[in-house]
């Protein structure tokens, strides 16, 4: 258990360290829902030492203050983080500090000619009007890379690695092949 709150650039580091330890040269990150912004910090941090990024249905920075209200009251704890106890770090046994991540994630700038390619679930949303800004959360995602690419993925909830695998490989994969026609 994380005894000090911890970021998403705390995390990153972490990954970093692993990536050092382990030899590799330059991967390529995969990051689903909160993976997507410690890939992202990763990204900003360490520019230079991957090859691209897939982020699969990555967490945004305003998607608790935007969908949180949305849910069904009859959601008693999944409401109540959604709404109020993400803001605090102990409200996961992780103890994430969201608001702090948040703020870092709305500072990273440009990630130049950095491969991103941004899965988005296609259903999963609460209304076709919350579904749209989802897209468009991610779409601010997709800005920050002059190769960023996204894909909506029609019928397929959050948890994209389960309801869509194949194109969660076809996009990693197309990364690589984009990396190695360059």
């Amino acid at each position: 258990p994380a005894h000090t709150p911890r970021t998403a650039a705390d995390m990153a580091s972490d990954l970093h360290a692993l990536i050092n330890a382990l030899g590799m040269s330059k991967p390529v990150l995969v990051g689903h829902s909160f993976g997507g912004p410690i890939c992202l910090s990763f990204a900003a941090a360490w520019p230079d030492e991957i090859a691209g990024l897939v982020l699969v249905d990555p967490t945004h920075p305003e998607q608790f203050d935007t969908f949180g209200p949305l849910l069904p009251d009859q959601l008693v704890d999944m409401k109540e983080f959604w709404t109020k106890g993400w803001r605090t770090p102990d409200g996961t046994a992780e103890r994430i500090d969201f608001q702090r991540t948040f703020a870092a994630i709305r500072e990273i700038g440009s990630l130049g000619d950095l491969p991103l390619t941004v899965l988005t679930s296609g259903a999963w949303q609460f209304t076709d009007e919350a579904h749209q800004t989802w897209i468009r959360f991610h779409r601010e995602y997709v800005a920050l890379s002059n190769r960023g690419k996204q894909r909506v993925l029609p019928n397929t909830d959050h948890f994209l690695q389960r309801s869509a695998p194949n194109e969660v490989i076809e996009a990693i994969s197309e990364v690589l092949d984009e990396l190695r026609l360059n």
